[in-house]
């Protein structure tokens, strides 16, 4: 694997989280949590003020209720915007919460695009290996914040027999490499998308073989 420090700086829960997570990379459904946990909660954040904490305790109390896209991406957006003081929350949510839970703070971690979060995020477990959905989102996120360990994860994506699974992870992999080596998630023909894929597996060989010299 590649060191974590790597220069380049999960997939779908439902089909409105992909479509969502897929226009705007901000999607999902959450249900309610006790609040952040002390271990998790630790880190060089800068702290809320209580008018701030009251909002943002708040807004974690709206997230059980939202039905529309839009409101999704609207508290995404909040989160998002009030920065380090939400990141306690938000990492408590991808340890505690369900697995939309963790798809809506997985997306409010990676749109942060904060790097100092990595660590924090590697301390969380993953996701069993039969919730390959959650995994792809987990994997996204990392990736997103120059975390390349799960790089892996993002390739058998590619394979994924969903056509949204493959759209995000090829959209992360596009994003951070700047590569697209023929591959099309909308491509029919399994075999086609294949002969993408491996040469998707090639060059991430290559990158680490690299690494290793």
């Amino acid at each position: 694997m590649l060191p974590h420090t790597h220069k380049f700086i999960p997939a779908s829960i439902s089909r409105s989280l992909a479509l969502g997570a897929l226009g705007a990379l901000l999607a999902g459904c959450i249900t309610t949590t006790d609040g952040p946990s002390q271990e998790v909660a630790e880190g060089p954040w800068v702290m809320a003020s209580p008018l701030l904490q009251s909002n943002i305790d708040m807004h974690l109390e709206l997230l059980p209720y939202l039905q529309s896209l839009s409101q999704f991406q609207a508290e995404i957006g909040f989160f998002v915007k009030v920065g380090e003081p939400g990141y306690p929350a938000m990492l408590d949510l991808i340890e505690n919460g369900d697995t939309k839970t963790a798809g809506i703070a997985l997306s409010v971690i990676s749109s942060t695009g904060d790097v100092r979060l990595v660590p924090y995020l590697k301390k969380i477990p993953w996701p069993a290996e039969d919730q390959r959905l959650a995994r792809y989102e987990r994997a996204r996120c990392h990736v997103s914040l120059g975390d390349w360990g799960p790089m892996d994860i993002l390739l058998e994506g590619l394979r994924d027999e969903g056509l949204w699974p493959r759209a995000l992870t090829f959209k992360t992999l596009r994003k951070v490499t700047n590569h697209t080596f023929g591959y099309r998630p909308q491509e029919e023909d399994r075999a086609i998308r294949e002969a993408a894929a491996s040469r998707w597996d090639e060059w991430y060989e290559g990158i680490q073989a690299d690494a290793l010299r």
